[in-house]
């Protein structure tokens, strides 16, 4: 059983991971207290999912669709968006091979996310602006 402080550990742990990665709140926070409540839940750290992906700047999710387009794939499990929350920081991709990934989905709807597998991506959790569209990039 996880303590005060295991938690408390893997809250902030998580809370400083998103900001290392540009996540801005509320996704930030949500990441956290997900975290949080795995360990709560007696997943410890090599269990619970990092973050791969965070913040994009438009250059760099250019340059990631650009090598898509162009079949160079290596490190990229799906094609990046045109539209895509990572560029507002209000995006994360997680690893989906550890043994507490399920229940960090399920956490994370819970909690509001919007959840990528729902559309094929697994992995990938983001908090839209209600009433806005993401940041969109072109490439020529």
């Amino acid at each position: 059983m996880a303590t005060a402080e295991d938690i408390q550990k893997a809250f902030w742990g998580a809370y400083r991971e998103a900001e290392r990665h540009g996540v801005q709140d509320p996704l930030k926070t949500l990441h956290a207290y997900a975290t949080a409540w795995l360990a709560w839940l007696g997943y410890d750290e090599p269990a619970r999912p990092d973050i791969i992906s965070g913040y994009r700047s438009p250059v760099h999710q250019v340059a990631l669709l650009k090598r898509w387009l162009e079949g160079d794939r290596v490190g990229i499990k799906y094609r990046p968006a045109t539209r895509s929350w990572h560029m507002a920081g209000l995006a994360i991709d997680v690893e989906t091979g550890v043994r507490g990934y399920p229940a960090y989905e399920s956490i994370m709807r819970y909690m509001g996310a919007r959840v990528g597998a729902d559309w094929g991506d697994p992995g990938h959790f983001d908090t839209p602006i209600p009433g806005k569209e993401p940041p969109e990039i072109r490439v020529t």
